[in-house]
C-alpha cells in the first residue's frame, strides 16, 4: 500500500514488450487504515512519451471494487507491443501516471513514474 500525497507516489514499471501489463492494484486507505470509498471517483491516466506531454495509450481501469478502496489498472499485450523499447540501464522512453478525479472535481495524483517496455532478451 502506497500513500497518496500531493504529487503522487513514484513507481517505475518495467514490462516485456508484447506482454500484458498488470493488473496492478491501486488501494486507498485513510490515515486510520480504513478503506476509502472510491466509487464516486474517476481514475484517469496512461502511458506518455518521455516528456510526459503526449499520451500514447490509456490504462484500462477496473472499478468493480472501488467501494472497498481498490481500483485495478492494466494494459493489453497489444498496447505494450506498440511501445518503443527501453534498455534497463538507459533513460525510459515513456512515463506513466494515474490521477483520481473526485466527484467535487478535485484532482488527486495517485501514481507516476518511468515505464519501460523491454525486449524479450532484456535489451
Amino acid at each position: 500500500m502506497k500513500t497518496v500525497n500531493q504529487i503522487g507516489t513514484r513507481q517505475d514499471i518495467n514490462v516485456r514488450q508484447g506482454a500484458t501489463a498488470g493488473p496492478y492494484k491501486l488501494e486507498v486507505l485513510n490515515s486510520d487504515g480504513d478503506v476509502v470509498d472510491l466509487s464516486l471517483i474517476t481514475p484517469v491516466g496512461g502511458i506518455y512519451d518521455a516528456t510526459g506531454t503526449t499520451k500514447i495509450t490509456d490504462w484500462a481501469f477496473d472499478t468493480t471494487d472501488a467501494a472497498t478502496g481498490i481500483i485495478l489498472f492494466s494494459l493489453s499485450a497489444e498496447d505494450t507491443a506498440a511501445l518503443d523499447c527501453s534498455k534497463l540501464d538507459f533513460p525510459a522512453k515513456h512515463t506513466w501516471l494515474i490521477n483520481l478525479i473526485w466527484d467535487d472535481g478535485s484532482v488527486v495524483p495517485a501514481y507516476y513514474g518511468d515505464f519501460r517496455a523491454i525486449k524479450g532478451d532484456g535489451e
